[in-house]
């Protein structure tokens, strides 16, 4: 792959990306109840902040294995053990609370400071031309996390600071009584996503068949089913799991198929 082409596919694959991050960033701004609202919430948001400059400063973090980075941004639910037992021995409901608040406002703290950190990643992964079993399903994990996300948002909750946040959460993954919906921004992003990856799937990596003809008109007809589905799907159901999931399957079924039938 030409650099160029490579820089293409790597823009392509992160603007989508952003462009969803940073509308919830944009939400999360003009909404100031979900702002930390305790100590440690202020101290969880705060210091997975801190970890985010830190490892996308120096670049022996940036080298690290994956999964390491992942316990790096995970280490507060260390503590929720600890605290539970301390709870149980000095019999100090304080501990308790205290965990019970760690649950409650890592989920959009890690969320809110890992992502740039991941897409960042996969943009490096792209650009070493890796196997496409290693980028498709890189790509597709954070723009779903990220469609969690910002469907969260167009829900309501009586709670505030980040354990708001993770109420819609919840009831965006589970589709709860708040009753989210897939935002326009999403359905956007997902589609200029999906083409891109259909493209790069079947024409570059290191895993894809030598270049063809129609292999652009193969992405087109992908990327219209997927849109075709959505709005089919979005007629009956809310759930991103309907939505999003039956493409995303599909498009690693044909990844599988493609790569397995040279």
């Amino acid at each position: 792959m030409t650099s160029r082409t490579t820089w293409a596919f790597v823009v392509g694959s992160l603007v989508p990306l952003s462009y969803i991050y940073l509308s919830f960033l944009d939400w999360f701004y003009h909404n100031p109840r979900f702002y930390p609202a305790t100590n440690v919430e202020i101290v969880i948001l705060s210091t997975q902040v801190a970890r985010l400059l830190v490892v996308t400063a120096i670049p022996r973090f940036r080298r690290v294995r994956f999964l390491a980075i992942v316990d790096v941004f995970a280490l507060e639910m260390l503590i929720v053990p600890a605290l539970v037992i301390l709870s149980l021995v000095v019999d100090a409901t304080y501990f308790l609370a205290a965990a019970g608040q760690i649950i409650w406002a890592w989920p959009p703290a890690f969320m809110i400071s890992f992502v740039p950190f991941a897409m960042y990643k996969v943009g490096s992964k792209m650009r070493g031309g890796p196997t496409l079993s290693a980028i498709i399903p890189s790509v597709i994990a954070i723009f779903v996390s990220l469609t969690f996300l910002a469907s969260a948002t167009t829900s309501y909750t009586q709670f505030d600071g980040l354990m708001g946040i993770s109420k819609l959460l919840l009831a965006a993954i589970f589709g709860s009584i708040l009753a989210p919906s897939i935002p326009l921004d999403a359905s956007v992003a997902g589609t200029a996503l999906y083409f891109v990856m259909i493209v790069y799937s079947v024409s570059q990596g290191s895993e894809a068949p030598r270049p063809r003809s129609g292999l652009l008109v193969f992405a087109v007809v992908g990327v219209v089913a997927a849109i075709s589905w959505e709005l089919a799907a979005t007629s009956f159901t809310s759930s991103e799991l309907w939505v999003f999931g039956v493409p995303a399957l599909a498009l690693a079924g044909i990844i599988w198929g493609v790569t397995h039938a040279r």
